[in-house]
């Protein structure tokens, strides 16, 4: 953007448009990176977006804001949990139990509660934020501090956001209905067609996350200390609307109401031209290029040898594909593999847009997914972690996708999958399709997040979009309070019926027997 039209656009935004407040502390790059895209986008409609970005964890340096006006605020005590304390070992470890999840949930609490408490107490930041009298605020429904800092500041108006798909034990609050009949959990890897045992595995899983995560995480997200009279329950329900970082042509068809408004592929920008050295790259290869990438947490650098040693089997079985392989250090590892090119950093969403481009192997990870669906690329998911596993059973469905489980990575797993990702066309075409379809919709997810912002901030706070099903206890949701007085007075009809009828019987037989004793 030239300078000429970003001073029309700030000059703009302090004449006309609302102020904004959005909240991204640094808990991980895909986060910070979809929160700055909200910024950004609002900034370029014309209002004065403020990306409040309190650090988090060390290893997020980044806002992801490139317009927005960012207030960064710094880390002055090291917090209980460690990132890499909280995280399941990212190769070796099974990442679908519930006890990893719940590791991860509970370290994630025990850190946003301090972390809170902190910028609370900062009655200089609060001061400071207090002047610039927002109109509305933004923030993730998981990091509950930003509805505190709201209630702090007085923003009577906020809309809430999932940075992944929609999370089944914090989304109740919205009065999202998660059905577990066809709704897979959050953290499992099941489609919406399930099995009898797949569904009772469904529904220990849904109900065992919701009943640890009110037992275990809720206590750390209590900040009535430090906010006199704020409510989490009621801070969730008030939201005006849900920003959802999900593609619904991608995503499962599940129960939703009007709070909710999917923006996935908001920050998903139109592919550059390479630089040299890449363009080079893509123009010798002899035949498909394919991207093998596992995200900036999972680093292929860090594979165990046993899972190293598989990929570089499966690279030379393919000597007409080259790799280009995101690959963290500097060693050996397929050194003598001549169609593998390692690179520290590759320009992702640019090399999708590069006709050569084959196939892309990944962990499945929601940006990944998005910006790939996006580009018509198919992919290979080797899920690692956490909602990760749903992503990749969900772009399977859609014939997208080819999933596999890191557990049994061999080289003979992933050179089936290569041969059927690039030469069955069935994924190719699956993925082109979907890109078109998302490319036609009706409305952009960049129109979405303007015009629903606009509306909020207009009319807000309002309440014509809160669910009656949120206040209504467990008996009372699922209908027992009726369904089971129903269900004994038709059992007690029964019986009395099934008495009466014994009764009648013995009756009649004892007529006539009496009636067959007078007329011997």
């Amino acid at each position: 953007m030239s300078l000429f039209r970003l001073s029309l656009v700030i000059l703009f935004a302090e004449s006309f448009g609302y102020k904004i407040l959005i909240y991204s502390p640094q808990i991980g790059h895909s986060h910070v990176n979809f929160f700055g895209q909200i910024a950004d986008t609002l900034v370029e409609a014309g209002h004065d977006a403020v990306l409040y970005v309190p650090a988090f964890y060390e290893e997020v340096k980044t806002t992801g804001a490139k317009l927005a006006r960012v207030i960064e605020r710094p880390l002055e005590n090291k917090l209980p949990y460690d990132v890499s304390d909280v995280l399941p070992g990212t190769w070796t470890e099974d990442g679908r139990g519930l006890v990893q999840v719940f590791t991860v949930m509970i370290g994630m609490a025990g850190n946003i509660k301090p972390h809170c408490d902190m910028q609370l107490a900062d009655k200089k930041l609060m001061d400071r934020l207090r002047e610039e009298k927002f109109d509305l605020g933004i923030t993730e429904v998981f990091n509950v501090c930003g509805y505190a800092i709201f209630h702090n500041l007085g923003i009577r108006t906020h809309i809430s956001a999932f940075a992944t798909n929609i999370v089944d034990v914090i989304s109740s609050g919205l009065g999202v209905v998660n059905n577990p009949s066809y709704v897979p959990a959050s953290f499992t890897q099941l489609s919406d067609v399930m099995s009898y045992s797949q569904r009772l595995e469904n529904v220990i899983s849904y109900s065992t996350t919701f009943f640890l995560f009110q037992l275990l995480v809720r206590p750390y997200i209590n900040f009535n200390h430090v906010a006199p009279g704020f409510d989490i329950d009621k801070a969730v329900e008030s939201s005006a609307f849900a920003f959802v970082n999900s593609e619904e042509f991608v995503e499962y068809p599940r129960p939703i109401n009007h709070k909710i408004v999917f923006i996935a592929g908001i920050g998903v920008k139109q592919p550059q031209p390479l630089d040299e050295e890449y363009e080079r790259i893509m123009e010798n290869a002899k035949g498909s290029v394919v991207l093998v990438s596992f995200g900036s947490v999972a680093k292929s650098s860090e594979m165990p040898s046993k899972i190293k040693d598989a990929f570089v089997g499966m690279f030379a079985r393919f000597p007409e594909v080259t790799f280009i392989w995101k690959y963290e250090k500097d060693d050996d590892v397929a050194a003598n593999v001549t169609n593998v090119i390692k690179k520290k950093w590759v320009p992702q969403n640019d090399l999708f847009g590069h006709p050569k481009l084959g196939a892309f192997i990944t962990h499945g990870g929601q940006n990944s997914v998005i910006e790939s669906t996006n580009a018509g690329i198919p992919m290979i998911c080797v899920p690692l972690f956490g909602d990760q596993m749903r992503n990749a059973k969900v772009a399977e469905k859609r014939r997208v996708a080819f999933l596999l489980d890191k557990r049994f990575i061999s080289s003979d797993s992933l050179s089936h999958a290569i041969r059927t990702v690039l030469y069955n066309q069935t994924y190719g075409e699956s993925a082109k399709r979907l890109a078109q379809m998302i490319r036609k919709k009706p409305i952009s997810a960049r129109e979405r997040v303007i015009k629903y912002t606009e509306f909020a901030a207009e009319f807000g706070p309002f309440d014509n979009l809160n669910s009656a099903g949120v206040r209504l206890n467990f008996f009372q949701y699922y209908m027992i309070d009726i369904l089971l007085p129903a269900a004994i007075i038709l059992m007690l009809f029964t019986a009395l019926s099934a008495l009466a009828l014994i009764r009648l019987t013995r009756l009649l037989l004892r007529f006539r027997m009496e009636n067959k004793q007078k007329q011997e």
